[in-house]
């Protein structure tokens, strides 16, 4: 997919994180599906694909709607496009988290988890690595 394909806005990279009584949701909503590399693809077409998505077109100060549970709040994005909300709740898996912009249900874009539940531990670390440098 590029980002020549229709206007479907989706959430990209949407991370919710469970804290005892809080869950912290953080993402960007994008005006389109960004590029997903494929096994079929040309070096030359993915080298493009990947440039592309370093400006993909981001949904600036957009009503949406993030329910949680049984919790719901309007809110908009920022000038970046970037989601931010906090929940004074617990879930038990992602199945639970629902964005819509206009009640119309907005697909999340991940090849990944987004929910990171709650665990026991008294101290956790969370650690990124870059893999922009890996896939790319």
């Amino acid at each position: 997919m590029s980002n020549t394909s229709p206007s479907v806005p989706i959430i990209w990279q949407l991370s919710c994180v469970q804290f005892d009584d809080e869950l912290s949701l953080f993402g960007t909503l994008l005006k389109n599906i960004p590029y997903k590399p494929s096994d079929s693809d040309s070096t030359i077409r993915h080298a493009i694909e990947v440039a592309r998505t370093f400006i993909a077109e981001v949904w600036d100060n957009q009503e949406i709607t993030i329910r949680v549970g049984n919790q719901e709040k309007n809110l908009f994005t920022d000038e970046r496009g970037i989601i931010q909300a906090s929940f004074k709740t617990e879930i038990s898996n992602q199945d639970e988290i629902r964005v819509s912009i206009n009640g119309i249900p907005i697909p999340f874009f991940n090849d990944f988890p987004i929910f990171f539940g709650k665990s026991n531990y008294p101290l956790e670390v969370i650690s990124d690595l870059d893999d922009t440098v890996i896939v790319t």
